[in-house]
């Protein structure tokens, strides 16, 4: 859609501009970087395009979530408690709690681990996991969940920076979005590249991280029930652990990417 607007710019001498916020370029922006005037990209030094004409940024936040990067940023230790004035948080205060997610659409695959992980319940002494499962899991998975303790579903939520506040490690897909929104919070994090993802893209965002020690990353292809309880349990016993992600992640993340976008617009317009 967006290739014969650009085009189109490109022709009557307008400046133009595209973003890329993943470790790999797309076929899209793969096809316009030759013809634009600028490239933003989250991630420094994307290969395949033109060095000069890439602005690195962070990823663009959604207002509540930067409200909140700003509360953070003088907080010396980025893993102690953040208040929060949702209640249905608060009777799970003894327990480590993780969060799962699976994308906005959910995951089979995830939901399929986890799912099965949790039906044993000695593991999971003193940890409380939320799982968002997607739209079209959600009826059996909560099903199935009722009968357990320590473990609640959800499908979406408009809401997930209340679970980023309160959450002590994430399990996630490596979407560009999604990370730039947990690394706002400051959270350690453990990525499961979608394998078939678009041009790999997933695989090399979470590569990319796990290089430069900002997540633990498991391969679709190595995630099973034993791989998964077992780096839960390793990270919860090691807080240092995960703090150093959490710092490592957010000084990568860090930064107002939208404020740079519009800057640069304003400035050529």
């Amino acid at each position: 859609v967006t290739g014969p607007v650009l085009m189109t710019g490109v022709l009557i001498n307008c400046k133009t501009a595209i973003w890329e916020g993943n470790a790999v370029v797309g076929l899209a922006n793969k096809w316009l970087a030759p013809f634009v005037s600028c490239i933003f990209t989250v991630f420094p030094k994307l290969k395949g395009i033109s060095q000069k004409k890439q602005i690195h940024c962070s990823y663009p936040l959604r207002k509540k979530i930067c409200d909140f990067n700003e509360k953070l940023s003088d907080k010396k230790d980025l893993l102690s408690p953040i208040s929060t004035d949702n209640s249905s948080f608060e009777s799970q205060k003894e327990f480590f709690k993780v969060l799962i997610l699976g994308g906005s659409q959910g995951s089979f695959f995830l939901n399929h681990i986890v799912s099965q992980a949790v039906e044993e319940e000695n593991w999971r002494k003193n940890i409380f996991i939320y799982h968002q499962t997607g739209k079209k899991s959600f009826d059996l998975i909560r099903e199935k969940y009722k009968s357990l303790k320590g473990i609640e579903a959800f499908a979406f939520s408009l809401g997930i920076e209340e679970y980023y506040k309160k959450c002590d490690l994430i399990f996630s897909r490596a979407g560009s979005g999604a990370i730039g929104e947990i690394a706002s919070y400051a959270k350690p994090l453990v990525l499961i590249p979608l394998t078939y993802s678009a041009g790999g893209h997933q695989l090399k965002n979470a590569i990319e991280l796990s290089s430069k020690n900002c997540v633990e990353m498991i391969r679709e292809k190595d995630f099973n029930i034993t791989v998964f309880k077992n780096k839960l349990i390793q990270l919860k016993q090691d807080k240092q652990k995960r703090n150093q992600l959490a710092k490592n992640l957010r000084t990568v993340y860090r930064g107002d990417g939208a404020k740079k976008i519009a800057d640069w617009i304003l400035s050529h317009s």
